[in-house]
């Protein structure tokens, strides 16, 4: 194919290219390779018949293998030995075969599919500072980052900040006229930075990575993309936030308040040990999003009744809502729960429970 052509990779191999070898039984192959329906059992001999041509821009791995009269692809051979004895036996298809009675031993070098994207190579150009448009670049010349229901690219619109910066991605108009329907992205700059910062007052955190926000055309791309339900204005993971359009948050008096809300997710979860509970997390940005920005919290949750959902159960309905007044139902008890441990004990306190682990007799009942 001319445009996948095989070059040289030197982020992927900076580290040098990595060495490896398999001893592997007639009778285990057989059983993977059957299994795979490649080869029917009673074959002895494994060799291989076609490798791509360095000359012709291929690389030199493996394509096909023949396994007495069969002959299979080479990936497909891969794939059968790594799903019947792990992906840790045959790690790429760049490889040569030496037959030892009844047995086969295989040393080859690299990893993968030898196809595209190189995970190490990315992660190392990115760990340079290089930009996604230089990675794509590197790894698939040509190619152009495009929404896929409309073609159009991503434009991007950054909020810099001390020790971070905010993208904006919203897709590029159609024509360059703008209509009061369709406002330009820059003129929602100024409400994504007053929720930033609102979230960062409330929270006494502050954003240390880069982290992307990006608007959804349609309401059905979004859901498309994120896979969150109808009732979801917006969706976060890690340094990711995702929302429905911003102009119909703006309609519904929405934006604001979501953008507060997700930003205090990215806060949290950035500051959150890895076994922090699921409704500790969820409850502090509900709270907080409730509170004003005074100092103890000043929020009407902790006055609330006591939940009935329990809270053994809780993380469950907040992971897996059957529906959205049973999500709504889970959010608003999280929200409790951490409400009155923002009370009892302070923002401070809570936090470094929050990083760490909450004490074993904590009972935020």
């Amino acid at each position: 194919m001319p445009w996948l052509l095989s070059r040289p990779d030197p982020y992927c191999t900076a580290n040098g290219v990595r060495s490896w070898s398999a001893d592997i039984t007639l009778a285990d192959l057989t059983t993977a390779l059957s299994a795979a329906g490649l080869v029917r059992p009673g074959w002895r001999t494994l060799t291989i018949s076609r490798r791509g041509d360095p000359s012709l821009g291929q690389s030199p791995r493996v394509l096909t293998l023949r396994a007495g009269s069969t002959q299979f692809s080479a990936e497909d051979f891969r794939l059968a030995v790594g799903r019947a004895f792990g992906w840790g036996h045959i790690l790429s298809t760049w490889f040569e075969i030496n037959p030892q009675g009844d047995h086969f031993l295989f040393n080859g070098r690299g990893s993968g599919h030898g196809v595209g994207l190189c995970q190490h190579g990315a992660a190392a150009m990115a760990a340079q500072g290089r930009p996604a448009s230089e990675i794509l670049a590197q790894y698939f010349p040509g190619a152009e980052a495009l929404d896929e229901s409309t073609a159009r690219p991503w434009q991007s619109l950054s909020i810099p900040g001390p020790g971070h910066s905010v993208t904006l991605q919203t897709l590029a108009p159609e024509t360059q006229n703008q209509t009061a329907q369709a406002p330009a992205s820059s003129s929602y700059l100024p409400i994504v930075t007053q929720a930033l910062a609102e979230a960062q007052s409330r929270s006494a955190l502050q954003l240390s990575a880069p982290l992307t926000l990006r608007a959804y055309p349609t309401t059905t791309a979004f859901r498309n993309a994120t896979l969150a339900p109808g009732w979801v204005a917006a969706f976060s993971e890690g340094n990711f936030i995702a929302t429905q359009p911003l102009a119909t948050l703006t309609s519904r008096h929405l934006l604001l308040p979501t953008l507060r809300h997700e930003f205090l997710h990215a806060l949290l979860e950035a500051h959150s040990s890895p076994t922090a509970p699921l409704w500790l997390r969820e409850g502090l940005v509900e709270a907080l999003s409730d509170q004003n920005l005074s100092e103890p919290p000043s929020s009407s949750l902790h006055a609330a009744p006591t939940p009935t959902i329990p809270l053994p159960q809780l993380d469950a309905l907040l992971d897996h809502p059957a529906s959205q007044s049973q999500s709504a139902a889970a959010h608003r008890a999280a929200a409790i729960y951490a409400s009155r441990l923002l009370t009892r004990y302070g923002r401070a306190q809570v936090l470094a429970w929050l990083a760490s682990s909450l004490p074993a007799n904590l009972d935020p009942r």
